[in-house]
């Protein structure tokens, strides 16, 4: 009837440009009412395919998410769409729970601080912590410790670490 529905279960490499294919697909199907995006029990990924996927939904030059730690070891960077006025002309609706975490709640806090979405669901698991894997010399690089050296923050300043974001 007009609304496509997408589903993304993580944030690969590929996340991006398959998303392009299903809206590619849609369009052809007569999209024409809105998206429902569903990121329920979506664990995360990669940041860059957060942002990817974030980007398709905003106009460009809209801040997505920020991170920061100590300012030696982590200065404040920002991450921007690229998109064009067009990728906000549709109604979009995101479905959450406590299994959409990270980059889901990346894309998702992005899009809300924007005020693009209704988010619909529960609240989200709230892990908004960048982390760096460090090879360990002792084991020959063939262990890693994971160092949380900075956090996420949506473009309204808020930290979603902890705290989740809380649906509409």
């Amino acid at each position: 009837a007009g609304i496509g529905y997408v589903r993304i279960r993580r944030f690969g490499e590929r996340t991006g440009p398959e998303l392009d294919l299903a809206l590619k697909d849609l369009r052809k199907k007569g999209l024409s009412k809105g998206i429902v995006l569903d990121l329920r029990d979506n664990p995360g990924g990669l940041l860059r395919s957060g942002v990817d996927v974030a980007d398709r939904f905003l106009s460009e030059n809209k801040l997505i998410v920020y991170s920061m730690g100590r300012e030696n070891a982590a200065p404040r960077k920002d991450y921007y769409a690229a998109g064009d006025a067009g990728d906000e002309k549709f109604p979009l609706v995101v479905l959450l729970n406590s299994g959409s975490a990270s980059a889901s709640e990346i894309v998702a806090g992005a899009l809300k601080d924007h005020k693009r979405p209704l988010l619909i669901g529960e609240k989200t698991y709230g892990k908004g912590s960048v982390q760096q894997l460090i090879p360990m010399r002792a084991t020959q690089n063939q262990t890693q410790l994971r160092l949380t050296i900075a956090k996420y923050y949506l473009p309204g300043g808020e930290c979603i670490h902890e705290k989740g974001i809380q649906p509409d």
